[in-house]
């Protein structure tokens, strides 16, 4: 269990963290929901913001910290709702690699503003949403999320682990913080994650984060069975020939 303070200090930072960082992210963004819907006025929104520009990728650095945070709230919810708990901290390692992807861009659009040619640059990134690929895995990264919320918060009402006020305030925050992307929206995510993650800080504060079980099979006999090694070598010492026995034969 974890039980040290720094180890629960630790933890609660990182709730806290993401949920300042992923909803604000939204708040501060130069061209939240797209911009416009070309890449070139992103770009262009991202020279105009300077900055609001250098917030946003400080705080994406937090953000990319949202699968550690689920993995932790699913840790949280685990004794009294263990499958629930397992699917969501699955999910949340995906909703990283769509994170991942989504600061990569905010990168790229950074970068593009600071070139003399944005025309060049924005089709650059323009290129980069092309990719079949990528629309793939951010479609399976957000879906991914929304799915790990909510079995998230259904983990946390089973297990009795915080109000249901507070489980609810997951997915909410996170939907509100997403598609609906503006700045007042990401305030709003900002609170609503907030809510909830400050409510399972306080539990982890209280009491720590559960031990995960370890099975019978995975744990090791070394102490049991070195007692009787000793007594095969030592039976194998007395039976062996010494130098004297040569010596009388």
């Amino acid at each position: 269990m974890l039980t040290h303070v720094s180890g629960r200090v630790l933890a609660v930072v990182c709730l806290a963290i993401v949920a300042v960082c992923y909803g604000m992210s939204v708040a501060v963004h130069p061209a939240p929901g797209g911009g416009g819907g070309s890449a070139l006025d992103t770009v262009e929104n991202f020279a105009v913001h300077p900055g609001r520009a250098n917030a946003l990728l400080v705080l994406d650095l937090g953000a990319l910290l949202l699968p550690v945070a689920i993995g932790l709230v699913a840790l949280l919810a685990r004794p009294g709702a263990r499958a629930l708990s397992t699917w969501a901290g699955l999910l949340g390692t995906v909703v990283g690699g769509a994170t991942g992807v989504l600061v990569a861009v905010d990168i790229m659009c950074a970068a593009a503003a600071r070139t003399a040619d944005r025309e060049a640059a924005a089709e650059v990134v323009a290129a980069f949403f092309e990719r079949p690929v990528v629309i793939v895995y951010l479609a399976v990264g957000v879906a991914g999320g929304l799915a790990a919320f909510v079995l998230l918060a259904i983990a946390l009402i089973r297990a009795k682990v915080v109000a249901w006020p507070f489980a609810v305030a997951f997915p909410l925050g996170y939907v509100v913080g997403g598609p609906f992307a503006a700045p007042v929206t990401g305030v709003i995510s900002t609170g609503l994650l907030l809510a909830g993650f400050g409510a399972c800080a306080a539990c982890i504060l209280r009491s720590g984060l559960p031990a995960v079980p370890v099975s019978a099979a995975t744990t090791t006999t070394m102490p049991a069975s070195m007692p009787a090694a000793v007594p095969a070598s030592a039976a194998a010492t007395k039976a062996a020939p010494g130098p004297g026995t040569a010596q009388q034969q």
